[in-house]
Protein backbone atom coordinates (compact mmCIF):
# COMPACT_ATOMS: atom_id res chain seq x y z
CA UNK A 1 0.00 0.00 0.00
CA UNK A 2 1.41 3.83 -0.88
CA UNK A 3 1.08 5.87 1.89
CA UNK A 4 -0.72 9.74 0.98
CA UNK A 5 2.29 12.38 -0.29
CA UNK A 6 0.45 14.61 2.22
CA UNK A 7 -1.49 13.72 5.90
CA UNK A 8 -3.46 15.76 8.49
CA UNK A 9 -1.51 15.22 11.63
CA UNK A 10 -4.80 16.41 14.36
CA UNK A 11 -3.24 15.87 17.37
CA UNK A 12 0.16 16.12 19.50
CA UNK A 13 0.44 12.19 19.78
CA UNK A 14 0.28 12.06 15.71
CA UNK A 15 2.57 14.61 15.32
CA UNK A 16 5.14 13.25 17.68
CA UNK A 17 4.70 10.00 15.82
CA UNK A 18 5.24 11.55 12.76
CA UNK A 19 8.31 13.42 13.98
CA UNK A 20 10.00 9.83 15.77
CA UNK A 21 9.25 8.42 11.89
CA UNK A 22 10.90 10.97 9.95
CA UNK A 23 13.91 10.84 12.81
CA UNK A 24 14.14 7.19 11.97
CA UNK A 25 14.60 7.38 8.26
CA UNK A 26 16.29 10.78 8.19
CA UNK A 27 20.30 11.61 7.99
CA UNK A 28 19.82 14.84 8.69
CA UNK A 29 17.19 16.99 10.05
CA UNK A 30 16.59 20.66 9.95
CA UNK A 31 13.95 22.64 12.21
CA UNK A 32 12.65 25.85 12.07
CA UNK A 33 10.47 25.85 15.64
CA UNK A 34 10.02 28.93 17.50
CA UNK A 35 9.95 27.58 20.75
CA UNK A 36 12.08 24.91 22.12
CA UNK A 37 11.89 23.48 25.64
CA UNK A 38 13.38 20.21 27.32
CA UNK A 39 10.89 17.78 25.58
CA UNK A 40 13.11 18.43 22.37
CA UNK A 41 16.12 15.63 24.23
CA UNK A 42 12.99 13.10 25.08
CA UNK A 43 11.37 13.09 21.59
CA UNK A 44 14.73 13.27 19.36
CA UNK A 45 17.04 11.43 21.64
CA UNK A 46 17.39 8.90 19.93
CA UNK A 47 18.25 10.28 16.59
CA UNK A 48 22.27 10.60 15.97
CA UNK A 49 21.98 12.36 12.72
CA UNK A 50 23.03 15.88 11.72
CA UNK A 51 21.05 18.64 12.43
CA UNK A 52 20.58 22.12 11.74
CA UNK A 53 17.98 24.29 14.19
CA UNK A 54 16.82 27.86 14.10
CA UNK A 55 14.41 29.45 16.89
CA UNK A 56 13.73 32.46 18.32
CA UNK A 57 15.85 32.35 21.58
CA UNK A 58 14.97 35.48 23.16
CA UNK A 59 11.18 34.48 23.41
CA UNK A 60 10.14 33.75 26.70
CA UNK A 61 8.61 30.56 25.58
CA UNK A 62 11.69 29.25 24.37
CA UNK A 63 13.96 27.96 27.42
CA UNK A 64 17.83 28.98 27.15
CA UNK A 65 18.79 26.14 29.02
CA UNK A 66 17.34 23.49 26.38
CA UNK A 67 18.93 25.54 23.76
CA UNK A 68 22.31 25.01 25.44
CA UNK A 69 21.58 21.48 25.86
CA UNK A 70 21.02 21.32 22.04
CA UNK A 71 23.94 23.36 20.68
CA UNK A 72 26.33 20.75 23.11
CA UNK A 73 24.81 17.60 21.03
CA UNK A 74 27.41 16.74 18.18
CA UNK A 75 26.56 17.19 15.14
CA UNK A 76 24.16 19.87 15.63
CA UNK A 77 24.16 23.78 14.46
CA UNK A 78 21.37 25.98 16.45
CA UNK A 79 20.84 29.50 15.22
CA UNK A 80 18.40 32.12 16.07
CA UNK A 81 16.11 34.39 14.46
CA UNK A 82 14.27 37.11 16.49
CA UNK A 83 10.15 37.06 15.20
CA UNK A 84 10.72 33.39 14.14
CA UNK A 85 6.93 31.70 14.51
CA UNK A 86 7.64 29.03 12.03
CA UNK A 87 6.82 25.34 13.15
CA UNK A 88 8.59 22.94 10.15
CA UNK A 89 10.46 19.87 10.87
CA UNK A 90 12.17 19.02 7.66
CA UNK A 91 13.89 15.77 6.85
CA UNK A 92 15.46 16.63 3.28
CA UNK A 93 14.48 14.29 0.60
CA UNK A 94 12.28 12.23 3.16
CA UNK A 95 9.41 14.83 4.29
CA UNK A 96 8.57 17.58 6.19
CA UNK A 97 6.01 18.35 9.11
CA UNK A 98 4.44 21.78 8.96
CA UNK A 99 2.30 22.70 11.39
CA UNK A 100 1.67 24.42 14.77
CA UNK A 101 3.42 22.58 17.46
CA UNK A 102 6.93 24.09 19.21
CA UNK A 103 9.71 21.42 20.23
CA UNK A 104 8.17 21.97 23.82
CA UNK A 105 5.87 19.79 26.33
CA UNK A 106 3.08 21.90 26.11
CA UNK A 107 2.40 21.70 22.15
CA UNK A 108 4.17 17.74 21.81
CA UNK A 109 2.53 16.30 24.94
CA UNK A 110 2.03 12.63 25.23
CA UNK A 111 -0.98 12.89 26.72
CA UNK A 112 -3.59 11.30 24.56
CA UNK A 113 -6.01 14.72 26.19
CA UNK A 114 -3.44 17.10 25.54
CA UNK A 115 -4.71 21.03 26.94
CA UNK A 116 -2.95 21.94 23.92
CA UNK A 117 -4.48 21.86 20.72
CA UNK A 118 -2.34 21.55 17.87
CA UNK A 119 -2.21 20.03 13.93
CA UNK A 120 -0.02 20.11 11.35
CA UNK A 121 0.48 18.47 7.68
CA UNK A 122 2.80 15.32 6.97
CA UNK A 123 4.21 16.31 3.86
CA UNK A 124 5.69 13.32 1.49
CA UNK A 125 5.47 14.87 -1.62
CA UNK A 126 8.99 14.75 -3.37
CA UNK A 127 7.95 18.43 -4.80
CA UNK A 128 6.80 20.31 -2.07
CA UNK A 129 9.90 18.42 0.36
CA UNK A 130 12.03 20.36 -2.48
CA UNK A 131 10.19 23.27 -1.80
CA UNK A 132 10.46 23.02 2.25
CA UNK A 133 14.28 22.41 1.52
CA UNK A 134 15.20 25.35 -0.38
CA UNK A 135 12.86 28.19 2.34
CA UNK A 136 14.62 26.17 4.65
CA UNK A 137 18.10 27.25 3.06
CA UNK A 138 17.00 30.77 2.44
CA UNK A 139 15.98 31.05 6.02
CA UNK A 140 19.54 29.78 7.43
CA UNK A 141 21.82 31.47 4.98
CA UNK A 142 19.72 35.32 6.05
CA UNK A 143 22.40 36.41 7.89
CA UNK A 144 22.49 38.72 9.91
CA UNK A 145 18.47 37.77 10.50
CA UNK A 146 19.64 34.69 11.66
CA UNK A 147 22.45 34.21 13.01
CA UNK A 148 24.69 32.38 15.49
CA UNK A 149 24.47 31.89 19.35
CA UNK A 150 26.91 32.97 21.42
CA UNK A 151 27.38 32.45 25.52
CA UNK A 152 26.18 36.01 25.61
CA UNK A 153 23.14 35.33 23.67
CA UNK A 154 22.28 32.25 25.63
CA UNK A 155 22.82 34.79 29.45
CA UNK A 156 20.94 37.49 27.61
CA UNK A 157 17.76 35.12 27.26
CA UNK A 158 17.75 34.04 30.31
CA UNK A 159 18.16 37.48 32.15
CA UNK A 160 15.15 38.29 29.66
CA UNK A 161 13.27 35.05 30.61
CA UNK A 162 13.38 36.11 34.89
CA UNK A 163 11.22 39.06 33.57
CA UNK A 164 8.36 36.42 32.09
CA UNK A 165 7.96 33.56 34.69
CA UNK A 166 5.74 31.47 32.47
CA UNK A 167 4.78 28.66 33.79
CA UNK A 168 2.43 28.02 30.53
CA UNK A 169 3.32 30.17 27.82
CA UNK A 170 0.15 29.87 26.11
CA UNK A 171 -2.04 29.26 28.82
CA UNK A 172 -1.76 32.76 30.32
CA UNK A 173 -2.36 36.62 29.93
CA UNK A 174 0.95 38.56 30.02
CA UNK A 175 -0.40 42.08 29.03
CA UNK A 176 -0.41 43.09 32.70
CA UNK A 177 3.23 41.56 32.72
CA UNK A 178 4.31 43.25 30.05
CA UNK A 179 2.94 46.45 31.58
CA UNK A 180 4.66 46.17 35.07
CA UNK A 181 7.92 45.08 33.31
CA UNK A 182 7.88 48.58 31.39
CA UNK A 183 6.53 50.78 33.79
CA UNK A 184 9.09 50.19 36.21
CA UNK A 185 11.60 48.94 34.00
Amino acid sequence: MKLPRTQFLGSPVQIRKAIAGLSEKAESLDLAVAFIGPEWHRLLAHYSGAMRVVCWLRHPATHPDAVELLMSRNSTTVKQRDGLHTKVYLAPGIGAIVGSANLSQHALSELVDAPQSEAAVLVLDPRLIAGISTWFRALWKDYPRTCGITDANLQQAREDRKKFPLLRPHTINPVPLLRSIYRNG
